[in-house]
């Protein structure tokens, strides 16, 4: 989608697309002159316009603000249920990395999950869980310093993550994956992820300093 392009709804209405973010856009109907604020739009395979849901608003700089703060939670939900996902691949493949009894291959388990999911995305997953269960001392000194060195330095809101109640794994095994971790990222940037969402963070502010911030 491109911004100020003209596009159709399936029932031939005409819109103007005047702004767009990650999940959210703001449309211009054509004909009523009223701007609709579209969740999860998308382009169908006949080159139509087509949302999850929408609202309608009168006011444009209203309707910006009302799409980005919809992104922002957009943006939320997805980043919880992606970490509770890694969390969850992360478990799983430490558990089939067991090949005797007690006897890991800690660096196989992060090579298969480096398939899926990104480095930044595997730190983050067991930085939160250390950071939640820094009470227990399976967890070394040293790891439990690196799990909240890399929340400040990304910036890991960790309100966001309320509800995030960390890998299963055993701490003492979890402890020796984040070795492999910390080494695995030591030397070298992690990843494009944390580049974007830097670029969604610069976006919002540029909009903010527009006037179209959250109140």
């Amino acid at each position: 989608m491109t911004d100020d392009a003209l596009y159709t709804d399936k029932s031939g209405r005409l819109y103007e697309l005047k702004k767009q973010f990650y999940h959210t856009a703001v449309l211009q109907s054509m004909t009523e002159h009223t701007y609709l604020i579209a969740s999860k739009p998308y382009i169908t395979d006949d080159g139509c316009i087509e949302w999850r849901n929408a609202i309608v608003s009168t006011n444009y700089l209203n309707a910006v603000k009302s799409a980005m703060e919809k992104d922002i939670m957009y943006e939320s939900i997805e980043n919880r249920i992606s970490l509770k996902n890694t969390a969850s691949d992360i478990d799983k493949e430490i558990s089939a990395s067991m090949h005797e009894l007690y006897h890991y291959d800690l660096d196989g388990a992060y090579d298969k999950l480096s398939l899926n999911h990104s480095d930044f995305d595997i730190a983050q997953a067991v930085a939160l869980t250390i950071h939640g269960k820094s009470w227990d001392g399976r967890f070394s000194d040293l790891n439990k310093a690196w799990a909240d060195n890399f929340i400040q330095a990304y910036d890991v809101k960790i309100e966001e993550y309320r509800d995030f109640f960390g890998c299963d794994t055993h701490p003492s095994v979890l402890d020796g994956f984040t070795d492999v971790v910390r080494m695995r990222i030591a030397n070298r940037s992690i990843d494009q992820t944390q580049d974007i969402d830097n670029d969604y963070d610069q976006s919002y502010e540029q909009s903010e300093s527009m006037g179209y911030g959250r109140r």
